[in-house]
């Protein structure tokens, strides 16, 4: 615990702040640096960047020596005092993520890390309706004398964007992150803090092209309505509701080429569809919010001009009869789920060269639908064509033999999977003949490693993927899966001697052998070959109990990400 009020731990690191930057303008290469990194992030000079750029120098940058200028500022200056350099030292262990809002009270705030899936709370006071619940932000956190804070500025993120930005950011850090640590992403956001707010600045200023068109009318209109509201509501619903018709207009009328000016114009019904697909309303809350706002906003509307919007008042007085539809929906709304911390390290001890690329190949099958806007599929079977097949495994890491031949199965195996795992778990979609990444994924990409293997792994023995990767029906799918149960239970084995616990429903040895070897890929089992030993990796037997205990109670014991 600290000694220090609030203002007087502000007060100290504006102080220690001033002699750091003081100490960093002496420094003749200061031009140059800033010249170097021109090249890598051209929108270094734009002014939105500049204090980023200035705490990047204070806290992050490293010379030839490896030295921070933290680092060199303690060493040269003789007068700083032992709270000062706690100070400085903290500095160089915070860092930049993006953060959710989840409450305000007086001096304490508390955040979501929506990158590194934490919470943390603050010892941050912001005045009424500054900042409020659901605001999403972009900026550094770290420890000051033994109070968590934001250092420097803090900017707002829009939600229209955050996913954007969020894709931008992980394709980036599983382009650079080799080593796979539970810190990876955390050392990510430390040292690449840069490339974050590049992508922040790139997705807000795409977001304004070409504004200059819309954007003054909806300033106009919303204020006026928050001048409305104002006599009405309390700020922070006031804030909410503004906020919300914004989000509303960029998302989905933007998209529909509908003027928020004509949004009696709007389908409401296929807004509240099109933003729960695809997770732009992703809880209760978020939708008693956006729903709020509506019928307020046209409510007002409809008491200027009634007979323009009766319909839509009607429409929306029809949802709200009717939100429990909405509602109840988003108790299964997810399409990833996550592990106990326990079991998550456990996997994350466990994990093998196999897991490892299984589930990096995945990836970057993900981005490639990204990158190239999906796949065209075949008209004939609906699947991806085999020259991209082949463009997809030259990119693939994993060695994905069969082993053996398999008559009428995809040249490509490891595709085939991918494929049914990535629709079975919502992660692709098929649309107008291409295969996309769905805008649901966005979890996806935010979970560790762990619980992605977690997530193919248990999406794998769901009775309907078996019958998509296997073409069973539903009841033999799931004698199927009791069949493989009983075989990993009895690892290690050689299938062949294990003839009759398949045979006794007249599965094929070839049709076991295949799942097998999908478990092989995922680095679940290990086969040396088609008549050898089948036996559990370490990581098999971390993860065979739960799959096991799932399956027998068909209740998950994991935590829903929210």
């Amino acid at each position: 615990m600290t000694n220090f009020d609030f203002n007087a731990i502000k007060r100290l690191d504006n102080s220690v702040t001033k002699k750091l930057i003081q100490y960093i303008n002496s420094d003749r290469n200061l031009d140059e640096i800033f010249i170097n990194l021109r090249s890598k992030y051209p929108l270094i000079e734009n002014s939105n960047f500049r204090l980023p750029y200035i705490m990047w120098l204070c806290c992050d940058y490293k010379d030839k020596d490896n030295l921070t200028y933290i680092d060199k500022l303690i060493a040269h200056d003789a007068t700083l005092t032992p709270q000062e350099i706690s100070i400085l030292l903290d500095k160089k262990d915070s860092y930049v993520s993006i953060f959710r809002v989840k409450s305000t009270k007086g001096l304490k705030t508390n955040v979501f890390d929506h990158i590194l899936k934490k919470g943390y709370q603050l010892d941050e006071y912001f005045q009424q309706g500054v900042v409020t619940k659901g605001d999403f932000i972009i900026g550094r956190v770290g420890n000051v004398l033994g109070s968590r804070m934001f250092l420097g500025e803090i900017n707002f993120v829009n939600k229209s964007t955050l996913n954007i930005i969020l894709r931008l950011i992980l394709k980036d850090y599983n382009t650079k992150n080799q080593n796979h640590t539970e810190s990876g992403l955390y050392q990510y956001l430390k040292n690449e803090n840069l490339s974050v707010y590049s992508y922040y600045l790139k997705a807000s200023l795409d977001l304004l092209e070409g504004s200059d068109e819309y954007l003054p009318p909806i300033y106009s209109e919303l204020e006026t309505f928050q001048e409305y509201l104002n006599t009405k509501r309390d700020s922070d619903v006031v804030h909410n509701y503004v906020k919300a018709l914004w989000e509303l207009n960029n998302f989905y009328l933007h998209n529909k080429n509908i003027d928020f000016m004509k949004i009696n114009e709007m389908d409401i019904v296929d807004f509240f569809d099109y933003a729960i697909l695809f997770r732009f309303i992703s809880n209760k809350d978020e939708f008693r919010v956006f729903y709020n706002a509506l019928k307020e906003y046209l409510l007002f509307k409809y008491r200027k001009n009634p007979s323009i919007y009766s319909n839509q008042i009607n429409t929306i007085k029809t949802i709200g009869e009717n939100s429990f539809k909405y509602i109840d929906g988003f108790k299964d709304s997810n399409i990833v789920s996550q592990l106990d911390f326990t079991l998550s390290r456990q996997i994350l001890e466990s994990f093998n060269d196999e897991a490892m690329n299984y589930i990096d190949d995945f990836t970057n099958m993900a981005y490639h639908l990204i990158d190239f806007e999906g796949l065209i599929l075949t008209p004939a079977k609906a699947f991806i064509k085999v020259s991209d097949m082949e463009l997809l495994r030259s990119s693939f890491n994993g060695d994905y033999k069969l082993l053996f031949s398999v008559p009428n199965k995809m040249k490509v195996p490891i595709i085939e999977l991918f494929y049914q795992l990535g629709l079975s778990m919502g992660i692709f979609e098929i649309k107008n003949g291409r295969l996309i990444l769905s805008e649901a994924s966005d979890d996806y990409f935010l979970i560790s490693d762990s619980n992605k293997i977690w997530n193919h792994i248990r999406t794998l023995f769901e009775s309907e993927t078996i019958n998509m990767t296997m073409s069973f029906d539903i009841v033999r799918a799931e004698k199927f899966k009791l069949t493989i149960f009983e075989i990993l239970s009895s690892c290690p084995l050689s299938l062949l001697n294990e003839f009759d616990k398949f045979n006794k429903y007249k599965f094929k040895l070839e049709e076991v052998m295949l799942y097998i070897r999908y478990l092989s890929f995922m680095g679940i089992i290990s086969q040396d070959s088609y008549y050898g030993k089948v036996s559990l990796t370490q990581l098999g037997s971390v993860l065979l109990p739960s799959l096991m205990s799932l399956n027998e109670s068909n209740e998950s014991q994991i935590i829903k990400l929210i």
